[in-house]
């Protein structure tokens, strides 16, 4: 399954702390939500706005002919210095 990386740009309003807005990064790896925002969701505590995230899809909607998919937080990604 492919995994995805990206960056929390907000919080989505409204939410106990489960909805983000996340901008994934333009890679080639990240294939068709390479530069892209999407809503995502967590139950991992500690996320904020400027947190490197790693996206899983952890489900499939639709038909086989228009497929769309639904990523969620897996984990922070650690920053190296």
């Amino acid at each position: 399954m492919q995994n995805y990386t990206g960056v929390i740009i907000r919080k989505i309003p409204g939410t106990l702390s489960k909805e983000w807005k996340v901008k994934v990064e333009d890679l080639p790896e990240n294939g068709k939500y390479a530069g892209k925002s999407i809503n995502t969701t967590s139950d991992i505590q500690g996320l904020d706005v400027g947190i490197r995230v790693s996206l899983k899809v952890i489900k499939t909607y639709g038909n086989p002919k228009n497929p769309y998919e639904k990523l969620n937080i897996r984990e922070k990604i650690p920053v190296c210095n």
